[in-house]
């Protein structure tokens, strides 16, 4: 968070400025693969517009952790596991193996297209894999219904079915603006935001693979 927003006062951030706020919640490479005459650019400020999003106040951490933090339940153990980044830098997996749930946030996506931004694109597929070894019945995903195991397996093929697009595209010859204009995953085609942000998230894929992962 201070690399991100700078030294904080008093163990807090006061963010307004609407350049911060983009980066904050669409990733440090947002300005870049969504250029200013972009339509798209207007849709991501709307949405950080309005009365609650004017002034957004982060509180710092009182206890961090490494690899795993439990917290134990009369229901059972709740496990909040570290596997490196991955759609963030910080994502974690909340599991409680006792009710077979797990909860992750937007390391999954539901019934629309996912938003990349400054992912670590092998490693959210990596630990979605890690996910589908878990002994789990249900999955609550960031972004949609209550999914199973199913839903998990049927996202990480989508981010692979990405990341090889672009990396073919890549080997190809293609440049990037080139391949944003070519490339089509038309197996998603019908997912809500796939052609808004097909584009930008061809950007940030070809830029990973060349080694340009911000931050």
């Amino acid at each position: 968070m201070e690399a991100y927003l700078g030294a904080a006062s008093g163990n807090r951030w006061l963010v307004s400025d609407p350049g911060e706020k983009l980066r904050m919640f669409f990733g440090s490479n947002v300005q870049d693969i969504v250029p200013p005459d972009d339509p798209l650019r207007e849709w991501f400020i709307k949405r950080m517009s309005g009365p609650d999003y004017d002034k957004i106040e982060l509180l710092g951490p009182s206890e961090t952790f490494g690899d795993r933090m439990v917290f134990q339940r009369p229901d059972g153990a709740l496990y909040a596991d570290y596997w490196g980044p991955a759609h963030c830098d910080g994502d974690l997996v909340l599991y409680i193996p006792r009710q077979k749930i797990a909860f992750l946030g937007d390391l999954l996506f539901v019934g629309r297209f996912p938003w990349l931004g400054d992912c670590d694109l092998n490693g959210w597929i990596g630990c979605l894999e890690r996910v589908l070894s878990l002994d789990i019945d249900t999955v609550v995903p960031g972004h949609g219904r209550l999914s199973t195991l199913k839903q998990v397996a049927d996202f990480c093929e989508l981010l692979t079915s990405l990341r090889s697009a672009a990396n073919n595209a890549l080997l190809s010859g293609l440049s990037e603006d080139a391949a944003v204009h070519e490339v089509e995953l038309p197996q998603y085609a019908t997912m809500p935001r796939y052609r808004e942000w097909l584009p930008p998230n061809l950007r940030a894929t070809y830029r990973y693979l060349n080694g340009q992962r911000p931050g």
